[in-house]
């Protein structure tokens, strides 16, 4: 039972709310109810960070971005401040060693490594960069993702059930967000012109959208394959039956041909693992290839100039994927090379520290040539960036930046890989597979478009690699267990 005191100040605190809301509302300030959801993020940042990490986790799907918030920098509401708080209070944390022993291994991690290489040249070229405030902005925002999603998330990640909990604190709220979009979409007939604006106000790009939905999407068929070594209930999977379809679904009518390939590519590389194609055999086969395509570029350029079918404006699905290859007619393919051959151009004039981290969007125009302008084409760096996960670090960041986060990207796949391929542990093997075909997705997307800036993108790609860092410890302690027991 409240003591007579308690009530009181019950109350009078309750009294003086209002009154502050009433005095607010009166001088046109209306953030003053925000003020306790404030105060209760800050207790938990402070004495309950891991109940905030999912609880931003599950927010991602459903925040918005607001431009031009501070001048010309913006911020993604709600999740931004909410990671910006993580990481002062989570990066403190870090640095006075409070992981202990756990701390010490993620920094000895070779992923971890490749990651910290990646930052530190970013940080190194924003120091050169040809806009110095532009690119330590963008250099500060990946480093609050990394802090709080790779970090801070791995000295979460100490059992099964707390990565399960991270994947569904994401995937169940973004399953509502689809619910959302398809129900509008169905009722304006699954038409292509106006998907973008079904997606509002939760995603801008259609793009994002539909890479986010990808990179759940393997997790859920994974799970769904794999239901009995994750120990689901019928009921469960049934569950997971219907999400996956319902992604596919959305998938298909985001009309984003760079999902359907990298959707495809996951699927093509679960069968490879499923078979154990043998890891080396599989990164010889990747560097044969990439190095054909670079030699026999002008052939194969000119075998795709001669597919003509445009993409449909008329919701055709079949047309739509038939113009994935159009090179000669299709304006979004053809500007998508005119941002390449820009930053190629931009590469060739900075190769070593390359234009600075963020830039491209600022310093492209001038690089563009009329022969590849398009009917689409502007000089704002509207309409995407350099439309590549590859090429865009290429020019701002020279060809070290480049291979850093293609290094990164590769060692994550194989760190996947490993796991499915070698553990005892039928669980280790099920999320690790769910989680490397996800990242794979994205690696895919990257090909043809660069979406690592929005939050939504964020948070699963370094959670992802969080997990499969956390993974190899869990499974080495239940080897060591496991080994244990049997010599007893």
């Amino acid at each position: 039972m409240l003591t007579r005191g308690q009530i009181i100040s019950f109350y009078a605190i309750g009294g003086l709310f209002i009154a502050a809301n009433v005095i607010a509302v009166l001088f046109d300030f209306y953030f003053v109810p925000l003020f306790p959801i404030a105060f209760i993020i800050v207790l938990l940042a402070l004495f309950a960070q891991d109940k905030l990490i999912y609880l931003v986790t599950g927010l991602v799907p459903f925040s918005i971005p607001v431009w031009h918030l501070m001048g010309n920098f913006g911020l993604i509401l709600p999740t931004e401040p909410i990671i910006i708080l993580l990481m002062i209070i989570g990066g403190l944390k870090l640095l006075n060693n409070e992981g202990g022993n756990n701390t010490r291994e993620l920094m000895r991690n070779p992923l971890t490594i490749a990651i910290l290489i990646n930052v530190g040249w970013l940080l190194f070229t924003s120091a050169t960069s040809s806009m110095p405030l532009v690119s330590f902005k963008y250099t500060v925002s990946r480093i609050w993702y990394i802090v709080v999603f790779y970090f801070m998330a791995y000295l979460l990640f100490t059992n099964y059930n707390r990565i399960e909990k991270f994947l569904w604190w994401f995937t169940i709220p973004l399953a509502g967000v689809v619910v959302y979009v398809m129900v509008r979409h169905y009722q304006h007939g699954f038409i292509r012109d106006i998907f973008p604006y079904m997606i509002q106000p939760f995603f801008w790009v259609h793009g994002v959208y539909s890479a986010t939905v990808a990179i759940a999407t393997p997790m859920l068929i994974v799970f769904f394959i794999r239901s009995k070594q994750m120990g689901y209930s019928t009921l469960t999977r049934g569950f997971i039956a219907l999400a996956a379809m319902l992604f596919l679904l959305a998938i298909t009518y985001s009309y984003t041909r760079a999902t359907w390939i990298s959707l495809m590519g996951a699927l093509a590389a679960m069968a490879v693992f499923y078979i154990k194609v043998p890891i080396r055999f599989i990164f010889t086969s990747i560097f044969v290839v990439l190095l054909g395509i670079f030699v026999f570029q002008k052939d194969i350029m000119l075998k795709l100039s001669e597919n003509e079918q445009g993409s449909s404006r008329k919701s055709d699905l079949g047309e739509h994927l038939q113009s994935v290859s159009n090179i000669k007619n299709d304006p979004s393919n053809l500007e998508r090379i005119n941002r390449w051959n820009c930053a190629i151009r931009m590469f060739e004039e900075r190769p070593v520290l390359g234009w600075g981290p963020g830039t491209y969007a600022f310093q492209y125009a001038p690089f563009q040539r009329s022969k590849d302008l398009t009917v689409i084409s502007t000089n704002f760096g509207d309409v995407g960036h350099a439309h590549s996960e590859y090429l865009g670090p290429l020019a701002e960041g020279g060809l070290f930046g480049m291979l850093t986060w293609l290094g990164f990207f590769l060692l994550s796949v194989y760190k996947g890989m490993r796991l499915f391929y070698n553990s005892i542990n039928e669980k280790t093997r099920t999320i690790a597979l769910a989680v490397v075909l996800g990242l794979i997705t994205y690696y895919v997307h990257g090909v043809l478009n660069s979406y690592i800036d929005y939050d939504k993108i964020a948070v699963p790609l370094w959670g992802f690699c969080a997990i499969l860092v956390a993974l190899e410890k869990i499974d080495k302690t239940f080897s060591n267990t496991a080994k244990e027991s049997q010599e007893q």
